[in-house]
């Protein structure tokens, strides 16, 4: 679970980054 939550927050925190720099 901890590793589920984990991998969300990274995904999500690639997504803004995806979504600053366009």
């Amino acid at each position: 679970m901890c590793s589920y939550l984990k991998s969300m927050h990274q995904l999500a925190g690639g997504m803004m980054l995806a979504w600053l720099g366009s």
